[in-house]
């Protein structure tokens, strides 16, 4: 790939973060509470949503009495005490600092709400890596509706072509491709096939092999 790359578009869960296996302890502890069972091929249709979005759909698909507002309530206290405990990608923060001295520019794109997510960024201390962070509640419709990647676009005046979207589900590939922008995708939960067949260019098994494969190490 040229180096002409300018900049890194980041997913945070499944990407830079480990924070999947945290994730589905907290769905599967919520539907327990309502007396449903967890699957992990539900969860993979949730992976990329915005809470809001996989509130609702839990909702309708169980017939939960309570207010959208109550679960999210809920399923928020539930995040909070297993999101915390999630830790990044061995290679993550490496990346991170190596994309930074070589002059690519950084910005978050997540489904994960603001609140949450700014506390886990703050504390492994990739702040400063990012000029913008974008969040699932800035936005109506969350992945993979293109909103959230139209609007993190809203300030990057370089053509699409200069830009690498990095994603390891396929609602976030679909996000991405939706806004007509380039994904190299992460094989975490989702197999190589099922990323490419989602609109992945190329599917990798860790950050490192990617930075590799753009030719900027």
């Amino acid at each position: 790939m040229s180096s002409k790359v300018k900049y890194f578009l980041f997913d945070l869960d499944g990407s830079l973060l480990d924070s999947l296996a945290n994730l589905y302890t907290s769905y599967q502890a919520f539907l327990e509470y309502y007396g449903h069972t967890a699957t992990q091929e539900e969860f993979k249709r949730l992976n990329g949503l915005s809470l809001t979005e996989a509130i609702e759909y839990l909702k309708k698909n169980y017939r939960l009495s309570p207010s959208t507002e109550e679960l999210l309530t809920q399923y928020r206290s539930i995040i909070k005490e297993n999101y915390q405990n999630s830790k990044p990608f061995k290679d993550s923060t490496k990346t991170l600092v190596l994309l930074n001295k070589l002059g690519i520019r950084m910005l978050l794109v997540s489904s994960s709400l603001e609140n949450e997510g700014v506390e886990i960024i703050e504390k492994f201390g990739w702040t400063d890596y990012f000029e913008r962070l974008v969040w699932g509640d800035h936005v109506e419709h969350s992945k993979p509706a293109a909103d959230i990647y139209l609007l993190a676009l809203n300030s990057i005046k370089e053509r699409k072509e200069s830009i690498i979207v990095i994603e390891d589900s396929c609602n976030g590939v679909r996000s991405a491709k939706a806004a007509g922008l380039k994904v190299l995708a992460l094989e975490r939960d989702f197999g190589g096939e099922e990323l490419v067949a989602a609109g992945a260019f190329k599917s990798f098994k860790s950050l490192t092999a990617i930075v590799e494969y753009s030719n900027l190490a």
